[in-house]
């Protein structure tokens, strides 16, 4: 799953606060759902089904209107999440320029007070010196990772995925195990083509999968094979053992449950059948 920064100063902002609880809950849905360039595709239904309440579109277009900027019919844009996440954007860096390309795209960027500025003051501590830390990026080809993925769908998407969260060869290991956990998944449940996640939405959440265990499906139990026991039930039932039901009953039982074989033949022969069986039993006990 995707990690994000929060704000816990948020509980002390009157505009959070004033807000009723469904919008309070829709907000932080925003927030959470949005992609990493902070733009959310427009799914009013989805969102009243994940907060658990209605949602009055007018209404919350009003409340939200400086906090969110409809970018089109379909797409909102968050501004001060871009600030919040990355700080001032900076073409080179790799993450950064992948949340450049999207804003672009959508027309977003002109939003922005200034997007190419280097980092925020909470960065500085970590990069002090912008070249060195340039130089000592490890950059990583998605395309051999993306070629394992069985559902090639939303490569752009993934990729800026990819480019944010592997950053080291530890990351690199990881993705790579992620994606054999989910492919042993897969074959071990034998998902359906339809329900295997897309690209994007799989790369977006990789890490759920590093250290997923894929349970072994549990053994059937063995089953008498009729010809291993043939000659012991001849020997013991005589012409009964001419009995066709005896054979379909000996197929379909599993050796640990023997007892069932008992339950046949006295029901089938209520004369001789309980003898035969004791014979039976002790009989193939000595086999095993």
């Amino acid at each position: 799953m995707a990690k994000r920064f929060t704000d816990s100063r948020k509980w002390h902002d009157p505009w959070y606060r004033k807000l009723p609880p469904e919008y309070k809950n829709f907000w932080i849905y925003l927030l959470d759902t949005c992609d990493h360039a902070g733009i959310w595709k427009v799914d009013f239904e989805m969102a009243e089904f994940c907060i658990g309440g209605k949602i009055n579109i007018p209404d919350i277009t009003s409340i939200f209107n400086e906090r969110v900027i409809q970018l089109k019919e379909g797409l909102w844009f968050i501004p001060k999440f871009i600030e919040f996440q990355y700080g001032d954007l900076n073409p080179d860096n790799r993450a950064h320029k992948s949340v450049m390309d999207i804003l672009e795209k959508e027309g977003a960027n002109k939003h922005l007070v200034s997007p190419l500025l280097g980092c925020k003051d909470k960065d500085k501590d970590k990069v002090k010196d912008t070249v060195k830390e340039k130089d000592k990026i490890k950059k990583f080809d998605f395309d051999p990772v993306w070629a394992l993925y069985p559902k090639k769908i939303g490569k752009k998407e993934a990729f800026g995925y990819f480019n944010t969260t592997v950053k080291d060869d530890k990351d690199r290991a990881n993705i790579q195990k992620a994606i054999e956990n989910y492919l042993k998944h897969i074959e071990a449940e034998k998902v359906p083509t339809r329900y295997i996640k897309k690209g994007c939405n799989w790369f977006d959440d990789w890490e759920d999968w590093v250290d997923f265990i894929v349970e072994a499906p549990e053994p059937e139990p063995e089953k008498f094979k009729f010809h291993e026991v043939k000659a012991s039930i001849e020997k013991q039932l005589g012409k009964m053992a001419t009995d066709p039901m005896i054979e379909k009953c000996l197929l379909g039982i599993p050796k640990n449950a023997w007892w069932m074989v008992g339950a046949f033949l006295k029901r089938r022969f209520p004369d001789g059948g309980e003898a035969a069986y004791c014979k039976i039993e002790t009989k193939l006990s000595r086999e095993d």
